[in-house]
């Protein structure tokens, strides 16, 4: 007896991408008001990327209300759904209804792959005002600890934080953090920078597997979403640059009140542009998330 088989199977080469490219700030969840939303009365200045909002309601997906001012440079709002805002207060085209642009969430959010450092045998040495890369428990940064690696240094560092409190990476008042090449992985807790703090914080560099991306907060397997939150306040001393990618965390961004200072691709469950002051963000693809995503094999049939 004689049986033939055959088989069609393709190849798909590695690639590498970024996530969303050309938008600077993304309110992911698929539905319900304010998923993107300017509020208080700040300022805030969008430079070289779009805004895009998931979310289908037809009214007020995307919302600005009180005094704050918005402004796209380079780029527009766009809105899967409708948009509530004041033409007065809203510099650029709000572009409604692009449902062409909806993401399903979570299926089409890419997962990113979980480091090495996140394995308790690697912890994170603190030496004096520096913390070296690897497995942290606990509030991230130590206290003490004003350098994540060695600032003068081109080597990648990555950094795991598994602490189940909503403001595990924390920085304080008067706290002062660098860090060059950095990565830091939240595997567990939210974020809270306060606005008196100085940072300086750089993502890695185009040639490593988490190029560009400066803080990825975990999203649990997208269980009781949102699960974290992430505050970001910024101060004129200040200078940020990488993706944060929280998929399934509310954010807020308060403005630090310096041109330029958040060199910032923010993708997050939902964003809440707020403050007093200036919020500039300097959108530049090249300094933000690419993906590598491997070559596979597959049978087709």
């Amino acid at each position: 007896m004689v049986n033939t088989v055959t088989s069609v199977g393709r190849i798909r080469a590695g690639v590498e991408d970024g996530f969303l490219t050309g938008n600077a700030i993304v309110g992911l969840k698929p539905f319900g008001c304010d998923v993107v939303r300017a509020g208080g009365t700040p300022n805030t200045i969008i430079n070289g990327g779009n805004i895009l909002v998931n979310s289908d309601d037809p009214n007020c997906a995307f919302r600005q209300h009180g005094t704050a001012d918005v402004t796209v440079n380079g780029g527009d709002i766009n809105v899967v759904g409708g948009a509530n805002y004041d033409p007065a207060d809203v510099h650029a085209t709000v572009n409604e209804n692009r449902t062409d642009l909806r993401i399903i969430y979570p299926d089409d959010i890419p997962p990113v792959p979980l480091p090495a450092e996140c394995d308790p045998s690697m912890p994170a040495i603190q030496t004096g005002q520096r913390l070296e890369p690897g497995y942290w428990s606990g509030f991230f940064p130590p206290n003490g600890v004003t350098e994540l690696g060695d600032p003068t240094s081109d080597d990648v560092k990555i950094y795991c934080v598994d602490y189940n409190h909503n403001s595990a990476f924390r920085l304080n008042a008067t706290d002062d953090i660098t860090g060059h090449n950095v990565f830091i992985y939240m595997l567990d807790g939210g974020v809270s920078w306060n606005g008196g703090a100085t940072i300086n914080l750089d993502a890695p560099d185009a040639d490593d597997q988490y190029a560009g991306l400066l803080i990825y907060v975990d999203p649990h397997n997208y269980q009781a979403v949102p699960n974290e939150t992430v505050t970001i306040n910024g101060q004129s001393g200040s200078t940020v640059e990488g993706t944060l990618f929280a998929p399934a965390a509310d954010c807020t961004l308060n403005g630090t009140g310096a041109v330029g200072s958040f060199h910032l691709q923010a993708i997050c469950y939902t964003v809440e542009l707020l403050g007093n002051g200036l919020l500039d963000v300097a959108y530049d693809p090249g300094e933000n998330m690419v993906l590598v995503y491997p070559a596979d094999l597959e049978l087709k049939e």
